[in-house]
């Protein structure tokens, strides 16, 4: 029995699938459109040019983001290593409770409260820029893949 919840499963929803699933592309649909019709223009492009910060700030911040960036790279290869040769019951497997719980809800809240959260510690991007980095390429600037990665044959 979930206490915490109106429903107790999937299944228990108190409309019809068909209903719940018009109501949720209506709701999208309205927010869409609601976001165009009140937000005409750019109106953040001058935060994102972002503001200078003292030498010192800047190297506790790199020092920072670099542990995090490797914190993050090691739950990631926890997280596979739990979805792959953990326990089959999902009350016992770490990889769901971090994909659901630390991904889809923690990152919500990191984002809110601290800012693009995820492009610093994507564990893709820090496996990509350590090889580009050991193959002498700056991971800034070798981000552009070739024609083959942005055509559809």
């Amino acid at each position: 029995m979930i206490l915490a919840h109106g429903v107790g499963s999937r299944a228990d929803l108190p409309v019809e699938p068909w209903l719940f699933a018009y109501s949720a592309a209506f709701a999208l649909l309205i927010s869409f459109a609601a976001l165009r019709l009140l937000w005409p223009r750019p109106r953040l492009a001058d935060a994102a040019a972002g503001t200078s910060v003292p030498v010192a700030l800047g190297t506790v911040a790199s020092v920072l983001g670099a542990v995090v960036q490797a914190l993050a790279l090691v739950l990631f290869g926890a997280t596979l290593l739990a979805a792959w040769f953990g326990e089959d019951a999902v009350s016992a497997n770490l990889a769901p409770t971090a994909l659901y719980i630390a991904l889809w809800i923690g990152m919500q809240v990191a984002s809110a409260v601290l800012g693009d959260v995820w492009r610093r510690i994507n564990p893709l991007w820090t496996v990509a820029s350590a090889l580009d980095r050991v193959r002498g390429r700056d991971p800034e600037t070798s981000t552009a893949m070739g024609w083959w990665a942005s055509h559809w044959p």
